[in-house]
């Protein structure tokens, strides 16, 4: 079937694409991308058509109608150009594997899935569809190496594929749900019980909407069900189509409001007034140096994020702790002081509310800790670090509060050596947004004095 889907193409490219002389390239480019846009929709005996597995028998037919003259058919020729740099063709290939694992078409899309794998091992996109391949199948197992795959090609974040896995088995209950409903249900009249709460229960549904058009076709299927009779079959498509996009995660309990003191940025330097801090680092020199006495010495130790804890090396004491709100790492850790960090109020607020534990701090930082350096025109929209990592967000903030004679970065090497990171966060790349090097030459153009491992933002300087 190969060869004759393949013969059929060349022969169509062939009328498409006249050997002519060069010069009229704007045109031939239109032609062939016309003539390679059908292969991929190419169909024998009404059924979907494999792709030719073999580069050099499509390569070979592609040389026969490229136009004389062209440096791509020049590369066809001596072998060092395949059908796949022919303008098009990737996106074509990807929008028919897409198209038939969307109609479960699978056989179609693992035929070609399979040939841009062979030609683009590791692509980001392919590893996606081929996820959501495995995903039809029932094979959630597979599904989730796949986009964990992606993640990590595409630098994204693998700890978030639990969520993809999570509302991709719920999509497939919704469909087998759909399924089982009558044909035709009855309207509920006005004041009939059970219609009241029946239209709540509908009007949910918007909030957990995603943008693809199965979840708009089923938000029109339910909004047309809003009237329809309480039955068995709609109350659990429902309670499935409910979990798309649901946070699956328990929410912090009332302790978390009752038992945690609540800090402002008053509040927090009335914490820090008069002692010394140190600001550790997430780097990896810190491991080679034996810092940890130094550490330790300081009245105030702050860490960030997914910090190691190494005593020898980067001392045992953690007394804040500042992250960002996006993630769940060393949040059981216990701290006087935990700060999450974040640009948007909004996102502040769930964080706080599904991310913060109870017990684990003694103070929570509130509203006005939660973006300071920007929040109180430190950083600039203009400035070149206006994204802030979380470790020059803080010192901007107690620099300006002033009330530490002695301010110590230890261990930063601004991401020279690499990252630090607990297991479980090494895989989550450094954010494109933050400019380490312009934050590198603030610090260091207002340190006061700079050694081997500890850079000084104040003139005194605590004893080793």
């Amino acid at each position: 079937m190969v060869r004759r889907i393949v013969g059929a193409v060349g022969q169509r490219a062939a009328k498409v694409l006249p050997r002519v002389a060069p010069g009229s390239g704007s045109a031939h480019r239109a032609a062939n991308n016309a003539a390679f846009r059908e292969l991929a929709l190419e169909r024998t005996d009404g059924e979907p058509g494999r792709l030719a597995r073999s580069r050099d028998e499509l390569a070979r037919r592609v040389r026969k109608v490229s136009p004389y003259g062209t440096r791509l058919w020049l590369q066809l020729s001596l072998g060092r150009a395949s059908w796949w740099d022919l303008p098009g063709v990737e996106s074509r290939l990807f929008t028919v594997a897409e198209a038939a694992v969307d109609t479960c078409r699978l056989d179609v899309a693992d035929a070609v899935l399979a040939v841009m794998e062979d030609l683009r091992p590791g692509y980001s996109k392919v590893l996606h569809l081929r996820g959501r391949l495995y995903a039809t199948r029932g094979d959630w197992a597979g599904a989730r190496e796949c986009w964990e795959a992606a993640e990590r090609r595409g630098g994204g974040d693998p700890g978030a594929v639990g969520r993809r896995v999570a509302d991709e088995k719920a999509r497939h209950q919704v469909r087998r749900l759909i399924g089982q409903l009558p044909a035709d249900l009855p309207a509920v009249q006005d004041g009939a019980p059970g219609a009241a709460a029946h239209r709540r229960a509908v009007a949910l549904a918007p909030r957990v909407l995603r943008p693809w058009a199965f979840d708009r076709a089923v938000e029109e299927f339910i909004a047309r069900s809003s009237v329809a009779a309480l039955t068995d079959g709609l109350t659990p498509l429902m309670d499935a189509w409910t979990q798309i996009g649901a946070e699956h995660v328990v929410l912090a309990p009332p302790e978390l409001v009752t038992e945690t003191k609540w800090v402002d940025v008053e509040g927090f330097a009335d914490y820090l007034r008069g002692r010394s801090v140190a600001l550790i680092a997430n780097s990896p020199t810190l491991l080679r140096e034996e810092l940890g006495e130094l550490i330790d010495s300081y009245d105030v130790v702050i860490r960030f994020n997914s910090f190691v804890i190494d005593p020898v090396h980067t001392g045992a004491r953690t007394d804040v702790h500042v992250a960002f709100h996006k993630y769940e790492f060393n949040l059981e850790v216990p701290v006087d002081v935990r700060i999450l960090f974040s640009g948007e109020t909004a996102l502040w607020r769930e964080s706080v509310k599904v991310r913060a534990i109870p017990g684990r701090q003694r103070m929570l930082g509130d509203l006005s800790l939660r973006w300071p350096a920007p929040s109180l025109g430190l950083i600039g929209k203009d400035d070149p670090f206006k994204l802030p990592t979380a470790g020059f967000n803080l010192l901007r903030l107690l620099l300006h509060l002033d009330v530490c004679p002695v301010v110590d970065l230890i261990g930063f090497d601004f991401y020279r050596s690499g990252m630090l990171r607990v297991e479980g966060a090494k895989a989550i790349p450094h954010s494109p947004g933050h400019d380490s090097s312009a934050e590198k030459e603030w610090i260091m153009a207002h340190a006061a004095s700079v050694d081997a491992h500890v850079i000084s933002m104040k003139k005194t300087r605590t004893a080793a």
